[in-house]
């Protein structure tokens, strides 16, 4: 199967395989919503040029006092890349923090897939808590928010 038509088969299949509330293509975008709950909306971008899938979702947006800790913590997670799998932070245009993980389609299954949207879920929701609670003391990240390598890159 091609790359495109792979993907749309792995999009299509693995809402139920994940347990996700729903997955919404936009076909004209080469993309995709996949919603895991009421809070967390994961967003999937195909580049079919580099084939790859590019996972983010937001994180949040920190207090003005927690930025600049918060900020500080983000690159050194930037560059834990080993650590964490390849899972990257960055800040939108309005200062939201998002993460980021890309992924290659190339020999991607259905299982995998659901595997890696399941850490990163954890991933997300340990890096909500760590930008919610930013400004208050010393951010410390946690375990939930390292992306363990052997589960992302297989």
């Amino acid at each position: 199967m091609a790359g495109r038509e792979h993907v749309q088969a792995l999009m299509r299949d693995v809402g139920p395989q994940a347990g996700l509330l729903e997955v919404t293509e936009f076909a004209e975008h080469d993309a995709w919503t996949l919603v895991v709950d009421d809070a967390t909306v994961l967003f999937v971008d195909h580049d079919d040029t580099d084939g790859r899938l590019m996972l983010s979702a937001e994180v949040g947006e920190p207090a003005e006092t927690g930025r600049p800790g918060l900020h500080e913590l983000l690159l050194r997670y930037n560059d834990a890349w080993r650590e964490t799998g390849g899972g990257r932070m960055s800040l939108d245009p309005a200062g939201v923090v998002v993460l980021r993980f890309e992924l290659p389609v190339q020999g991607l299954e259905l299982a995998r897939l659901q595997g890696v949207i399941g850490t990163f879920v954890e991933v997300l929701r340990g890096w909500r808590e760590i930008v919610a609670n930013a400004g208050e003391e010393a951010p410390a990240v946690p375990l939930a928010a390292m992306m363990p390598g052997g589960m992302i890159r297989g």
